[in-house]
C-alpha cells in the first residue's frame, strides 16, 4: 500500500512538472504569436499615432473610442506602461496626459516623450496642475496645452492636432 502511494505521488509529481513545462511553453508561444500579429497588423501608415495616459478607466476608454476612427491609439493607465509603449512606438504624433498616476508620474512620461519626439504636442489634462508643475513641463520644450479635468474639449483638440494643418 505504501509503495503504491509513493508511486502515485511520483507520478503526480511528474505530471505536475510536465504541466508546468507545457504552460510555460504555451505562454512563450502566445507571447511570440501576439508580437507577430502586432507587427503584422501594426499601425496604418499615414494615420497619426496618439498616446493616451489616464488612470481613470472610463475616461481612458472614452478618449480611445472617440479617437480610434481617426488615429492609431496607444493607451496606458500608468507611467511604467506608457514608457513601455513608447519604447516600441514608431512615433507619437500626440499625447493626452494625466499627471497624477498610480505608478510613476505624468512628468516622467512627458520627459520620455521629449527624449524621442521633441515636437509632439502634449495635451496635459489634470485637476491638479499648479504653476510649478506647468513650469517644469514647459522647461522640457516642445508644444504643451493644459486643460483642467474633466475637459469636454480634449477630444476635439486632439482630433485637430492629429489631423495636422489643413
Amino acid at each position: 500500500m505504501a509503495r503504491r502511494r509513493r508511486d502515485d505521488e511520483e507520478t503526480t509529481g511528474q505530471v505536475r512538472v510536465r504541466l508546468l513545462e507545457a504552460f510555460a511553453l504555451n505562454e512563450r508561444t502566445c507571447g511570440e504569436v501576439g508580437e507577430f500579429v502586432a507587427r503584422l497588423l501594426g499601425p496604418v501608415p499615414g494615420r497619426p499615432q496618439v498616446l493616451v495616459v489616464e488612470d481613470n478607466v472610463q475616461l481612458l476608454e472614452a478618449y480611445c473610442r472617440a479617437l480610434e476612427s481617426d488615429c492609431d491609439v496607444l493607451s496606458a493607465r500608468d507611467a511604467d506602461e506608457a514608457e513601455r509603449l513608447l519604447s516600441g512606438a514608431r512615433g507619437v504624433d500626440l499625447v493626452i496626459l494625466d499627471l497624477l498616476l498610480p505608478v510613476g508620474s505624468g512628468l516622467d512620461v512627458a520627459r520620455a516623450v521629449r527624449e524621442r519626439w521633441k515636437e509632439a504636442p502634449i495635451l496635459v489634462v489634470s485637476g491638479y496642475l499648479d504653476s510649478r508643475m506647468e513650469s517644469e513641463l514647459r522647461a522640457l520644450g516642445g508644444p504643451f496645452e493644459f486643460h483642467d479635468k474633466p475637459s469636454s474639449e480634449v477630444v476635439e483638440v486632439a482630433r485637430r492636432h492629429a489631423r495636422g494643418p489643413q
